[in-house]
């Protein structure tokens, strides 16, 4: 499985090019990414493909000097629950 970032969105890809999960972003005022949607197709659910791609938008974050906001559940809950590891890229609400 890979990630491909296409700026708008991660895709987590498999080796037979489906797209397994997603999570989805834009880059907004203030040098900040805004993830907006995170979903995973019902058949890959619960087997952290999830966690992957918000691993890789802290990556991205943290990489472009950038800062997450997010109305996407998944995230805005993976943020709070370790904000000392999460501040550098956690935007002030």
């Amino acid at each position: 499985m890979r990630i491909e970032d296409d700026s708008r969105r991660l895709v987590a890809i498999d080796d037979q090019e489906n797209a397994l999960a997603q999570m989805v972003y834009e880059l907004t005022e203030g040098n900040k990414i805004w993830v907006t949607h995170t979903f995973t197709h019902p058949t890959y659910q619960g087997k952290g493909l999830a966690g992957e791609l918000f691993n890789a938008m802290v990556e991205k974050a943290r990489k472009e000097g950038r800062k997450i906001t997010s109305t996407c559940s998944y995230v805005s809950h993976k943020l709070a629950k370790n904000p000392e590891k999460y501040r550098d890229v956690t935007a002030d609400s």
